[in-house]
Order: structure tokens, then C-alpha cells, then sequence
């Protein structure tokens, strides 16, 4: 299974069913950048975006993160806690690095899928050898979508509360260069992924 975390930044109600768009999820500082699930640009697990048209998905909320998963093989059955789930082709893959560029080389893989009144495409760069050794060997695989829920390292942890702590003592006009209201959804937005780290 190849795994990517991602952010639904768009939820509307289209002519059919809802239209999503996702992108992987890097924020934070360096030190959690290094420890999140997707690490810097796919270290770890792939980036990329997710695009879903005339689905019945009206559990997604916008701003709100999801597991996106990419089983390979026909015939899977989806996980029970899957909200949305759809058979997907490999229909691109970048050719491989020449000689000498294998070291910034990050290999590009589009799939697309459909169901009777939905279709998703899904774009991903991958820099993990053992993902794109498994991208490579199938082309047709069971993408499965589930909230990401669950208790993160206390190291993350650790680090979303100082973020946390650090906004808190932020003062609008001195060390804040935005409003107060600015600043209390700042301050309420970090909160939130702190308490997503502690899962809740």
C-alpha cells in the first residue's frame, strides 16, 4: 500500500454529487516538517493532489485531512472505515532519471478512475524506493479515502504545543504584524492540528 496525507481544500456541490480537490500536507516548522507522515516532498510517503468529480461524499469537510490510499491489485475490498472508494488505472509514468540526475530525480505517476457518475484523478511524486517499486510492478490499484484519525509521536506532539505556546505570546502591533482577529485564527488553526496530533 503506497499512503498519502492530504488536506481537502475545496468541497462544493456540483451537478452531480460534490466535486474535492486535495493536496498533500506539508506545513508546520523544519522540525515537523522532517517528522510529518508525508516528510519533505515525499521522502517518506508520496505528495501530490486528488481530484474527484460527482461523488456522493458529503462527509468530506473542507480544511480537514484524509488518508489517501493506493492498494494495488483487481477485486479489493475497502477497509469499513473507508468514506469513499474507487478502482483506479496507472495511466503515467515519468520517464526514469538519466545518468547523473538520479540523486534529484522524483518520479511522477498519474492515475485516473470511474464509477458510474464519479471519476478521480490522483498525481503523485514519489521518492521512496520501496513505493515506487511498488507503483512500478502494478498499473491497476483500489484507491480508498478515510479520515485521518489517531494519536501522533509524542514528538509531533511536543512541538505542535510549542507552536502553540509560541502564537499565544505573539502581541498584535508588536510581534504580530496582522489584526487580532488574524491572530486568534492563527492561534485557533494551530490548535486545532494540535489536538488532530493528539487525536481528537
Amino acid at each position: 500500500m503506497v499512503r498519502s496525507k492530504m488536506r481537502a481544500w475545496y468541497v462544493a456541490e456540483g451537478a452531480v454529487g460534490h466535486n474535492v480537490n486535495m493536496s498533500a500536507v506539508y506545513e508546520g516548522t523544519p522540525e515537523l516538517q522532517k517528522i510529518s507522515e508525508n516528510a519533505i516532498y515525499g521522502d517518506a510517503t508520496p505528495s501530490g493532489e486528488l481530484h474527484l468529480q460527482g461523488i456522493d461524499i458529503g462527509r468530506v469537510e473542507q480544511q480537514e485531512e484524509y488518508y489517501v490510499d493506493l492498494i494495488p491489485g483487481l477485486n479489493k475490498a475497502a477497509p469499513p472505515e473507508s468514506i469513499f472508494a474507487v478502482h483506479v488505472t496507472k495511466v503515467f509514468r515519468s520517464p526514469p532519471a538519466k545518468p547523473g540526475e538520479e540523486q534529484y530525480y522524483v518520479p511522477q505517476f498519474r492515475f485516473n478512475g470511474m464509477t458510474n457518475l464519479a471519476n478521480a484523478t490522483l498525481y503523485m511524486s514519489v521518492r521512496n524506493p520501496s513505493a515506487i517499486a511498488m507503483l512500478d510492478a502494478e498499473d491497476t490499484y483500489l484507491l480508498t479515502i478515510r479520515k485521518a484519525v489517531g494519536r501522533r509521536p509524542e514528538e509531533e506532539i511536543i512541538l505542535r504545543a510549542a507552536e502553540v505556546d509560541k502564537a499565544r505570546a505573539l502581541v498584535p502591533g508588536q510581534t504580530w504584524g496582522g489584526t487580532e482577529e488574524q491572530l486568534a485564527a492563527y492561534i485557533a488553526e494551530l490548535e486545532k492540528k494540535l489536538a488532530r496530533a493528539k487525536g481528537f
